[in-house]
């Protein structure tokens, strides 16, 4: 029945479907916009009222009056835009039809690009024989706007159909993307609205309103009317729109539809006080108010004045009650700025006007008028002195929507509350509003603007909370991967990098003061991990091909661990040195595992999806990996099919949390005696869930429809966090820091809001400080993967002893405080791994910081395998003597000495240590001692820079010093040689050591002579045999 009114009050039902028009931002001077008006009629249909009311279509236009598209939209544009519309037909006192061969149903196409190229053609045709009014074409490119490239085309087409509405012919705004010219300029936007839309009688045209509607959509504005989704037959806007229901005479568009198109400003209110509003038809003054809390910032609420017009052929006339059953006064509405398109159209509520008697299902906008039977109980929404309706809103923060409440999509109440309305002699309106307190400890708070256009979003930052990061995935074809910082300062998010990425994932990691961010190559098939520096992005890892579905990056003992997963296979990669794991692998398929470190090792909770071809189970497990290779721990018995897993691991405690095939939660705890299980039957996980554990609470959030909502488990009981936080939810991430928990959604519109909360009181964590081993001025080292207990570690290049620590042997507990050659306060620590036959194959670094009782150590991933060893030989001829070649990474070297240095790392001198074996067990080999032989290949050298390479192999640039003037007793003492760099970092210098090497002269020169590289009777041969015969004669 309300449907049936709406037909009856309107001059037609219409669609204006073929663009989703996205309000835009017209220029603040005033614009001319031209319209070419083109009256078009067809051959057969025998019928063409345009040719004796022509006329009246160009007053329609063209008239002062309140029924006139050029007055309508000057006023209610302020006066911005001055329409000015061409008649080309009407040419030398008579009216040229354009006239199409057939008929209109020959048109009636899916599209409109035959009627438009027919219609040109002919145009085109009759200008050539003289037949039109010549316009400049200048004349027809006058607006500057910038949402669509339209320099050198015609500002706008409206063509008027002679046909009814069918097919192609139905009122609409499109815009044309062929090729066509007309007057010298292309076809661009263009209305088309029937006959039938028109009323054409007694020299008079009426159907101003329909045309102003789809010039509108030309304008900019969007439809706030629906034609799908759920509920097509609501009205979330009405009558109080003109994009909404146009009716004969033409409504207001809402104050903010007109702040959208850039024809006035809109203050905004965040405090409780008195507020005076000019009405919505005036042309200064505030016009409405913003009304905003912090629980959203994609959505707010606006309030206007729409007073009784007593005109009833004026704007707004339907609030004549005899007319249209409707009263004026103060009407509130939402505005979703994360609703796609920023239209009502496909059935999500962009802009929604309260009404009173909102149902359960508050979106739907389908409620009866109470006043009024048979229409939408929108056209009550006014809040009036007197009467039904005085107040809306309710500060009962927990009072559902059917109670009147100014609520958030999806029914949350904002517990605004707009009462003692006031309508004052000079014709404006007066009304107090109440805004609630809201606390940190209660609610849910907006953490800066939404970032618009994100997606895919992920969040960290650091222990204490003063920084925050936030990484996802921009742009369309081709898309970017984003970095984000917070800037307390000026409270919102700022920008700080961008990279080329296929839309599949980010993560973001802050750990040791760094910046790290997880995405997928272009391609699709790597996960590359990067480390943000200066400005820019440092790529220091790439993963081997596969289909990831997700990645994680993780922090462990100093190292930068990545956690990837895509088709049967789950990997997990030490990025510090670039050694992985074996993979874990499945039947199917992975479905959405988690990992977890416990007690010094790496687990992972997973399951596989065999789908409708699969052949394994899916049940949940938990794997260890051990001895090179994955084996399973613990099997879910709640449930034979799991679909998502989430851990978390505080103290000795591990916290699990699974989605099983009926979409239920369930949650798991573990530890060395055991796990216990608990199905959570109320939380329904339809897209993702995470766990947090805080001051031993858990927290679950899940997604459920589009709502994200948290629970906590505290004194045995699951209990709601604060209601829903987000009611438009495609993805989201969760973190917590200090005693605040924050989340990151993706709403489905487009954009990231982070918000923040309190967590809930609890037992502060287990602290996880180091044993009384650690406490006695010791450090534990986590050695990388391929790398044994046999490596030699050096602290400060001193060697030094280590044990496995709490039966470990991959981490090693050195005691630091017994090298008695140290002396001072350690600031490196470093590990070497040698192969069977002694030759260096690997190098890792660590930075050390003392806290008065034990070392921490973080590793320095950019050090990894800096220098290497190359070899030995002998200089036979000149200044004799044992050389020692050493190599230094050529791309590691290359930033090192640039001004920007490697992680803020510069190099100011480099070289060769050389020492006897004798003094070596005496004395530290180490930079600035005095039993020390060598020297600089880099640096300045007698007074001058030199940088001393022999040559650049494999991406190493080599360099090599030699040991001279040896008597004949030491031709057969092996020296030990190594390469140092002198760093300087934050204005206090450190020295990096390679891996000692040591090989006396004989023993280099007996290689040679064996290998047969000189021929008896030479001279270097002969050097060689004296030095061998002498030592063994």
């Amino acid at each position: 029945m309300t449907h049936m009114k709406k037909r009856l009050l309107s001059i037609a039902l219409f669609v204006c479907g073929l663009l989703l028009w996205k309000p835009v931002s017209a220029e603040a001077a005033e614009q001319t916009v031209a319209n070419l008006v083109l009256m078009v009629d067809f051959e057969n249909d025998q019928k063409n009222d345009f040719a004796t009311g022509y006329k009246a279509v160009e007053d329609m236009y063209n008239t002062t009056d309140v029924s006139g598209v050029h007055s309508y939209i000057e006023a209610i544009s302020d006066g911005k835009v001055d329409v000015k519309s061409f008649f080309p037909q009407d040419y030398n006192g008579s009216f040229q039809a354009i006239t199409l061969p057939g008929s209109a149903a020959d048109y009636a196409q899916s599209d409109d690009s035959g009627f438009i190229a027919a219609v040109i053609s002919g145009m085109n045709t009759l200008l050539e024989g003289g037949k039109l009014e010549s316009i400049s074409g200048d004349q027809l490119d006058t607006w500057q706007n910038d949402r669509q490239q339209l320099d050198g085309c015609i500002d706008n087409i409206t063509f008027l159909v002679q046909a009814p509405t069918n097919g192609t012919f139905y009122p609409h705004a499109a815009s044309y993307g062929g090729d066509l010219t007309l007057y010298g300029k292309k076809v661009a936007q263009y209305n088309i609205v029937p006959r039938n839309n028109l009323i054409i009688a007694t020299g008079t045209c009426l159907g101003y309103a329909v045309v102003a509607h789809e010039f509108l959509h030309s304008l900019g504005a969007p439809d706030l009317y629906r034609t799908g989704g759920n509920n097509v037959e609501g009205q979330p806007v009405g009558i109080w729109d003109e994009m909404a229901e146009p009716l004969v005479y033409a409504s207001y568009p809402l104050t903010y539809t007109r702040k959208d198109l850039g024809w006035l400003d809109i203050s905004t209110v965040t405090e409780s006080g008195e507020y005076t509003l000019q009405p919505a038809t005036a042309t200064t003054g505030n016009r409405a108010y913003i009304l905003k809390t912090s629980r959203s910032d994609s959505e707010f609420f606006v309030v206007e004045y729409r007073p009784n017009n007593q005109n009833r052929f004026g704007y707004d006339s339907f609030y004549t009650k005899e007319l249209y059953n409707a009263q004026g006064g103060l009407i509130v509405y939402r505005v979703n700025t994360s609703v796609e398109d920023h239209t009502n159209v496909k059935g999500e509520n962009y802009i929604y006007v309260y009404r009173p008697g909102t149902a359960q299902d508050c979106e739907a906008a389908t409620e009866e008028s109470k006043v009024t039977s048979g229409v939408n109980a929108v056209r009550d929404a006014a809040i009036t002195p007197t009467g039904n309706r005085m107040s809306l809103g309710n500060a009962d923060l927990s009072a559902p929507c059917t109670e009147d409440t100014i609520f958030y999509s999806g029914g949350s109440n904002s517990g605004i509350v707009i009462n003692n309305v006031t309508f004052n002699d000079d014709g404006t309106a007066t009304f107090h509003v109440e805004f609630p307190v809201l606390k940190e400890e209660e609610y849910w708070q907006m953490q800066g603007a939404s970032v618009s256009g994100l997606k895919n979003a992920t969040l960290n930052g650091s222990e204490d909370g003063s920084k925050l990061f936030l990484a996802g995935m921009k742009g369309e074809s081709p898309w970017k991967a984003y970095l984000y910082s917070f800037d307390s300062t000026l409270g919102n998010w700022t920008e700080l990098c961008g990279t080329d990425a296929y839309p599949a994932y980010t993560d973001v990691l802050y750990a040791d003061d760094r910046i790290y961010m997880a995405y997928s190559d272009t391609g699709g098939k790597k996960s590359c991990v990067v480390r943000y520096e200066n400005g820019t992005f440092v790529p220091i890892y790439t993963s081997q091909d596969i289909w990831a579905n997700n990645a994680k990056l993780l922090y462990r003992d100093g190292k930068i661990w990545l956690f990837y997963y895509g088709g049967k296979e789950i990997h997990l990669v030490d990025v510090s040195s670039g050694n992985a794991y074996q993979p874990l692998t499945v039947s199917d398929t992975v479905a959405n595992p988690s990992p977890f470190y416990y007690q010094g090792k790496w687990y992972v909770a997973y399951s596989n999806s065999k789908g409708p071809f699969g052949t394994g189970d899916e049940k949940g497990r938990i794997a260890g990996y051990e001895n090179g290779s994955w084996k399973d721990v613990y099997e879910i018995k709640s449930s034979s099919q799991i679909t998502q897993m989430d851990t978390c691991v505080i103290g000795e405690k591990i916290y699990v949390v699974a989605v099983d095939g009926n979409k239920d939660a369930i949650y798991l705890t573990g530890d060395e005696n055991g796990w216990t299980e608990e199905k959570l039957a109320d939380i329904k996980v339809t897209n993702g869930i995470q766990l947090v554990v805080k001051n031993q609470i858990p927290y679950i959030f899940w997604v459920e429809g589009t709502k994200l909502q948290a629970k906590y488990f505290k004194d045995g009981t699951w209990t709601e966090l604060a209601g829903t936080i987000s009611n438009d939810t495609g993805d989201f991430d969760v973190f917590c820091t200090g005693d605040m928990l924050y989340t990151a959604t993706s709403s489905n519109g487009g954009n990231v809001s982070v918000r923040k909360m309190k967590t809930v009181e609890g037992t502060p964590d287990p602290d996880p400080a180091p044993g009384p081993e650690v406490e006695a001025g010791n450090v534990v080292l986590t050695l990388p993967l391929g790398y044994d207990s046999s490596a030699k570690i050096y602290i400060d290049g001193v060697e030094a002893a280590s044990t496995a620590w709490q039966n470990d042997e991959s981490r090693r507990l050195v005691a630091i405080s017994n090298i008695a050659q140290l002396g001072t306060t350690a600031k490196t620590a470093a590990v070497y791994q040698y192969n069977a036959s002694g030759i260096p194959t690997g190098m890792y670094v660590w930075r050390l910081s003392y806290n008065g009782s034990y070392y921490t150590a973080t590793a320095v991933p950019e050090f990894e395998n800096l220098f290497s060893y190359h070899g030995f030989s002998v200089r036979y001829t000149g200044n004799t003597g044992l050389r020692c070649t050493l190599g230094i990474d050529t791309a590691k070297k290359t930033q090192l000495i640039s001004s920007s240095g490697l992680s803020g790392y510069r190099i100011k001198e480099m070289g060769t240590l050389i020492m006897r074996p004798d003094l070596h067990a005496q004395y530290p080999m180490v930079y600035g001692s005095s039993k020390l032989g060598g020297g600089k290949t880099y640096g300045v050298i007698n007074g001058k820079f030199s940088d001393k390479v022999i040559r650049r192999v494999n991406g190493r640039d080599q360099f090599a010093n030699v040991l001279t003037k040896l008597p004949p007793e030491r031709y057969n003492t092996s020296y030990i040689f190594r390469a140092y760099a002198v760093m300087e970092k934050d204005g206090s210098s450190v020295v990096i050591y390679g891996p000692e090497m040591s090989r006396s002269m004989y023993t280099v020169c007996k290689q040679i002579l064996n290998r047969g590289d000189f021929k008896p009777g030479t001279s270097g041969y002969k050097f060689l045999k004296n030095i061998v015969d002498s030592v063994e004669k």
